[in-house]
C-alpha cells in the first residue's frame, strides 16, 4: 500500500507540530506569569500605596504587561521600570520607592528626595532633570512612569 505521506514528509509534520504545541505552551506560561507579575505590581498592598502611584487602568492593559516581558525578576529589580500606566508621584514617594523608576538608584532617590526637600515640591514631571544625575536621556526613559500631585 501507498502511504499518504512520505518519510521524509511526516517528519517534516510531526517537526511543525512540535514546534506549535512548544510555542503555545511558551506563550501559555508567559501569559500566566505577567498576568501574575501584573497582579504583584499593580496591587494596593504597602508596596505600591495609592498616594504615590496612579494606575490608570485602560482597556488591553493585560495584553500591554504581556508585550513588555513584565516577569518576576522585574519586580526584584527596579531598575527594569514600571509597567505602562503605573506612576510614581515625585512629590511624595520614598527613596525605594523612587527606586522602581528606570536608570535610578539608591544614590539618584536620595538626590530627587534632597532637592525636593531644598527646592520645595515638583511643579511639573520636566522640573526632575534640574535633579544632578537626572539629564534627558534619563527623563526620557522615566517620563512615562512620573506624575507631580502635591503632597
Amino acid at each position: 500500500m501507498n502511504a499518504l505521506f512520505t518519510k521524509e514528509e511526516q517528519r517534516v509534520i510531526i517537526f511543525l507540530v512540535v514546534v506549535v504545541l512548544v510555542g503555545s505552551i511558551v506563550l501559555f506560561i508567559r501569559n500566566q506569569r505577567a498576568d501574575f507579575a501584573a497582579e504583584l505590581l499593580l496591587s494596593s498592598d504597602e508596596e505600591y500605596p495609592s498616594e504615590f502611584v496612579t494606575q490608570e487602568v485602560n482597556q488591553g492593559m493585560d495584553q500591554e504587561l504581556s508585550d513588555t516581558g513584565i516577569s518576576l525578576e522585574n519586580k526584584f529589580k527596579p531598575r527594569k521600570g514600571l509597567p505602562p500606566g503605573v506612576r510614581i508621584n515625585i512629590n511624595t514617594a520614598s527613596a525605594q520607592e523612587l527606586e522602581f523608576l528606570p536608570r535610578v538608584g539608591p544614590a539618584t532617590a536620595q538626590k530627587i528626595i534632597e532637592y525636593r526637600e531644598q527646592q520645595g515640591p515638583f511643579r511639573s514631571i520636566e522640573d526632575i532633570m534640574k535633579v544632578k544625575g537626572i539629564g534627558p536621556k534619563t527623563f526620557q526613559d522615566m517620563k512615562d512612569n512620573l506624575t507631580v500631585e502635591n503632597p
